[in-house]
């Protein structure tokens, strides 16, 4: 299958960082979410049911990000796919880019990751 639902640079911010000082204060990242999902049945019904509402998947992600400290991008990373598998059935594997804006003279530091459902 080679379709996607594509959620580009969701905006959020959280406190995450490997030291308590960079924990202190919320920080901005970035995330990018590409979710394989069969569109065809979406494409003949036009219904929303029969896809993947990128609303709530920018709202999942925002929300997660939020609810917490995190300590790496990468427990967030894993943190954000399970629970889209969780909430949408129709997912079959899932891409994510999380963008860190911490280190001067660097555009961004993150993780990418991509996992299939199991």
């Amino acid at each position: 299958m080679s379709d996607f639902v594509i959620a580009k640079k969701i905006e959020t911010f959280c406190k995450i960082g490997c030291t308590a000082e960079e924990r202190a204060f919320p920080q901005r990242l970035l995330v990018s979410a590409r979710l394989g999902v069969d569109t065809r049945q979406a494409a003949s019904t036009a219904e929303l049911g029969d896809s993947v509402c990128y609303a709530t998947v920018c709202a999942l992600v925002r929300e997660l990000a939020s609810s917490r400290s995190w300590v790496l991008v990468e427990e967030l990373a894993e943190t954000c796919a399970s629970r889209l598998f969780e909430h949408f059935a129709l997912i079959s594997d899932v891409n994510l880019v999380v963008e860190k804006f911490v280190l001067p003279g660097v555009e961004w530091t993150g993780i990418e990751i991509n996992r299939r459902r199991q």
